[in-house]
């Protein structure tokens, strides 16, 4: 296998499970120019090398290749996957439609022992029993095929051990302790909650109900808010913020509200901010009304436990929900995140190819893993409000810019 043939493989094993392709939708496309931003079309030698591998890939029933412009075999547009499993046969690894299945069994497994624990039958056996059905090779880590059928055991090992405690019937037990009891590994307990987080997020996000792992997780994950609001919480009290000064929210705090209200009653509309010199500027100027926001949220990053929380109870709660981020892939993908925390669709707020266009000159250089990251973005999300647009704009450009410089 050439060099070129290897990476062309590679960058289709690493999209194809986040792909359509993956869940049996059309097949898998990626461009050559935001696939391989490192090839140069001044080399001839390399890019000929190149053209060579992929029609080998052709030859082989691997790929089918678009070409650009009207003579083929000279501007090689884009590629197409054929044979996903003579994909992953060609490098030597598994399946992750193989994996998946795998997994998906040792969930129903782990739904079965969980109907045979008394303490487990209620969250445990509802969260395995649905990863079961909807786990799919979308789903895995790329590289990793996380979850794996033994990080489903040991998910379904530690649940029960955390029913028992949850029900008072086992003492509770640092984190780290208990990794060492049920594993012998002080650290197995974050790997597997790391493995899950995103499928606990969906599965929290279509109503089903999670095992207690909060109660071995060594995270203290935090947002905060700023507006004139009354935060309801279970048990009858409210949190009254009529000054809509900005609050620090625990995930433990916001786990336990029901409401999110404006002081003077109802909705209205609350806005995301990713980062946080930017948060504290627009939470300066809420209560002017100079903004077209009633509330904000701190996001962070990729949204954490509690700013999943935080946005699940605003929408809830019947509010409209913005999102301010970098105009980057990861700013999309933030976006995206929150919107499946939600439930509902977050819309972009001045995250457009205007915007972009306006800032791209104090812009940074877009790195490889940029570039890849750009191929998680769904279409549904592409599709919303001009953001396919922008992601074009970002790739086509090699540029993104950050949230900090932009003027709100």
């Amino acid at each position: 296998m050439t060099v070129w043939e290897s990476k062309i493989l590679a960058e289709l094993a690493e999209r194809f499970p986040r792909s359509a392709h993956a869940g049996g939708g059309r097949a898998l496309k990626i461009r050559v120019s935001s696939s391989f931003p490192e090839l140069d079309r001044r080399k001839p030698d390399e890019y000929e090398s190149f053209l060579e591998a992929a029609e080998s890939l052709e030859r082989r029933g691997l790929v089918s290749l678009t070409w650009a412009g009207r003579t083929p075999g000279e501007e090689l547009a884009s590629l197409t996957l054929l044979d996903a499993n003579a994909l992953y046969a060609a490098l030597g690894r598994a399946s992750p439609a193989v994996s998946a299945e795998a997994s998906r069994q040792a969930a129903r497994e782990a739904a079965r022992n969980s109907l045979r624990s008394v303490a487990a039958v209620a969250a445990s056996g509802a969260f395995f029993s649905w990863l079961a059905d909807n786990l799919s090779p979308k789903d895995l880590d790329p590289v990793s095929l996380e979850p794996l059928p033994t990080t489903i055991a040991d998910a379904s090992t530690l649940a029960n051990a955390l029913e028992l405690v949850a029900s008072g019937n086992k003492a509770a037990m640092l984190p780290r302790a208990l990794s060492v009891e049920l594993f012998s590994d002080s650290k197995r307990i974050e790997r597997v909650l790391r493995a899950l987080q995103g499928l606990l997020a969906r599965a929290a996000a279509n109503g089903v109900s999670l095992p207690p792992f909060e109660l071995a997780d060594r995270s203290f994950p935090e947002t905060f808010v700023a507006g004139r609001l009354i935060l309801a919480v279970s048990g009858g009290s409210v949190i009254e913020n009529p000054g809509g000064l900005t609050l620090g929210l625990p995930f433990s705090t916001v786990a336990s509200l029901e409401r999110a209200s404006l002081s003077s009653g109802g909705s209205g509309r609350v806005l995301g901010v990713e980062n946080k010199e930017s948060f504290f500027d627009l939470a300066s100027r809420l209560s002017s009304g100079s903004l077209p926001f009633d509330a904000l949220f701190y996001v962070g990053g990729h949204p954490n436990r509690a700013v999943q929380s935080i946005a699940k109870l605003f929408a809830e709660s019947g509010w409209a929900i913005f999102h301010a981020g970098d105009l980057d892939p990861d700013g999309i993908l933030i976006l995206q995140e929150l919107s499946d925390a939600a439930g509902i669709e977050v819309l972009p707020w001045m995250m457009d190819r205007a915007t972009f266009d306006r800032y791209r000159a104090s812009g940074r250089p877009l790195d490889a893993e940029s570039h890849r990251r750009a191929a998680l973005v769904r279409d549904d999300t592409r599709a919303r409000s001009g953001l396919g647009d922008l992601l074009d704009a970002i790739l086509e450009n090699g540029v993104c810019v950050e949230q900090e410089i932009i003027g709100y």
